[in-house]
């Protein structure tokens, strides 16, 4: 597996001076390098801002990442929604999770997940039975949503900004697949490093672009399938055209 950082201006990252790179070559397996972890993930963005700090420190830099777990891990200690347990209510009071001594004979007893979200204030909306429960509320709620990951928080620390979005580059991949195959190691590696340097400064820019109009129709509201096709539809566009929504708006 191969980890590194690419920019439609700069092609993979790497000092001025060709001593430093971020290209990672990551053997995966027990018996190997073991498992990609956040640690590993965190200590790989790092070394991207160091270079970048020393060798780009007058240009303001956006780190994407993939949008999967392992880039999204919180802090051990951040608050979760599914290990909730108690804490203050909007009005300032303390909430426990389990009912008190009373006339309902259930002291003792754990509350339960509807009557903790009905102390937060929280009512499924008329109407709304199949598509509405606990948990989704709990993890849409402020205090769980917008807990920033190990990853945001490091990067946001030493000034870079962060988004996470899918990527995936076909054109490496299918020069990878050109190459003679091999049961040497060295000789693997050496095909993925070569098909990565072989990659066209073109076409990671259109990646680039592709990826912005994508970026554009999800700002604008539109679900995977519709970006999908209008991406299609307008390919020859930097952004979706305005009266385009009209045409969602009236299907």
């Amino acid at each position: 597996m191969v980890a590194d950082f690419i920019s439609a201006d700069y092609r993979f990252l790497h000092s001025k001076d060709g001593s430093e790179s971020t290209q990672v070559l990551f053997r995966a397996g027990k018996a190997r390098d073991s498992y990609l972890t956040n640690q590993n993930i965190t200590a790989h963005a790092a070394k991207a801002m160091n270079i970048l700090e020393k060798d780009y420190p007058n240009e303001d830099h956006v780190l994407i990442f993939d949008n999967v777990s392992t880039h999204l891990k919180r802090a051990d200690n951040a608050q979760r929604a599914i290990t909730y347990m108690g804490g203050q209510l909007p009005n300032r009071n303390l909430q426990s999770l389990y009912f008190p001594k009373g006339p309902n004979n259930k002291a003792g007893w754990f509350k339960g997940m509807s009557q903790i979200l009905v102390e937060w204030g929280f009512k499924c909306p008329v109407g709304r039975k199949n598509d509405c429960c606990c948990c989704r509320l709990m993890y849409s709620h402020p205090d769980f949503a917008n807990v920033e990951s190990v990853l945001e928080a490091l990067c946001t620390a030493r000034g870079f900004n962060v988004i996470f979005l899918p990527k995936f580059h076909w054109f490496a991949k299918w020069i990878y697949c050109m190459k003679d195959s091999s049961s040497s190691a060295a000789a693997l590696e050496k095909n993925i490093v070569d098909s990565l340097d072989a990659v066209p400064m073109l076409t990671i820019q259109q990646f680039s672009i592709r990826s912005a109009r994508f970026i554009d129709t999800y700002h604008k509201g539109l679900d995977g399938t519709q970006a999908a096709w209008v991406v299609k539809k307008y390919h020859g566009h930097r952004i979706l055209p305005t009266s385009n929504m009209k045409e969602f708006d009236e299907c």
